[in-house]
């Protein structure tokens, strides 16, 4: 009796054991499963890579208020490459030395927002790659030196996320002034904030926090437009003539395509020929240019850059 009493003490401390071992490896296993928090390093990297870059590679620095409208652009590419930048108000090409530096002539900026791109041009003619910059021209930087632009994504309470140049920014609206380029009588009973629309493309002039893991760009002015947004509309095209200008049209070729465009001579079309100013008679049959042009009923050319 002696030994069947222990061994019954036995088998249950074993079935006891048993159970709690059990239950802690279930615990185990969900807490396994659960989401794992992202390290404090990583959202210090996640939130400063989306931060205004100090670094840019091109100064002035993107999206920031500027409140001078004549821009000199300089800054560090690929080494002895053709830079070209160019906007809805401007064009115009610049080298980069040994080092990669470059420094462009005094361009205009348009009054407002101004959407710069940045195209690198290898002496082989072809393109390396090209960024885009967002600028704010503005009498003052009062209501912020911060501009953050794009189509609205979404909106959560009074926090508006904008896609902007293939990247999200998030705009704070609490103390914001709205301006609606567009008056609908349907919606003048409604905030401002409940009436921005998803797609509609804001411009938003703020200052960011001190903090800087917080990207939120505290808005003090948001424009919001529905139609005549300021993006730019302009293209460039690494070609080379098929004949010289006649009846103001010239005719190229596109380098990477093979396809035939036709391109017409506006009023404010320039010509450079080795980086001077020239005429439309500098153009003459097989010489490689950098074409930028934009649409309106026919591609009007912004600025021929002839090669040598």
């Amino acid at each position: 009796m002696i030994i069947v009493s222990f061994i019954n003490r036995i088998a249950k401390y074993i079935v006891i054991l048993i159970l709690t071992t059990s239950f802690i490896f279930s615990l185990w296993w969900l807490w396994q499963r659960q989401p794992q928090p992202t390290s404090k390093t990583q959202n210090q990297t996640a939130n400063l890579n989306n931060q205004p870059s100090k670094e840019s590679g091109i100064t002035p620095n993107d999206l920031t208020v500027l409140t001078s409208q004549k821009v000199k652009f300089a800054g560090k590419t690929k080494a002895n490459s053709l830079v070209a930048l160019y906007a809805n108000s401007f064009a115009t090409v610049t080298r980069s030395d040994k080092d990669g530096n470059f420094a462009s002539a005094e361009m205009t900026f348009a009054k407002g927002f101004n959407q710069v791109k940045m195209a690198v041009i290898s002496d082989k003619l072809t393109l390396e790659g090209t960024t885009t910059f967002n600028y704010l021209f503005a009498e003052n930087t009062q209501d912020g030196d911060i501009v953050y632009a794009g189509s609205v994504k979404k909106i959560l309470d009074t926090l508006i996320t904008v896609s902007s140049n293939s990247d999200e920014k998030d705009v704070r609206t609490l103390n914001s002034t709205f301006t609606f380029s567009q008056d609908n009588p349907e919606e003048a009973a409604l905030s401002p904030i409940r009436r921005i629309r998803i797609g509609d493309f804001i411009i938003a002039q703020g200052f960011l926090p001190q903090d800087k893991n917080d990207n939120h760009l505290k808005a003090n002015k948001i424009e919001v437009l529905r139609e005549n947004v300021p993006l730019n509309t302009r293209e460039l095209v690494l070609a080379k003539t098929l004949a010289t200008v006649k009846q103001s049209r010239l005719q190229v070729q596109n380098l990477s395509t093979g396809s035939t465009l036709e391109l017409t001579i506006g009023k404010e079309s320039g010509f450079f020929l080795e980086g001077k100013e020239a005429d439309a008679k500098a153009v003459v049959k097989d010489k490689n240019v950098i074409s930028i042009f934009h649409k309106e009923d026919k591609d009007i050319i912004d600025l021929i850059w002839l090669l040598p």
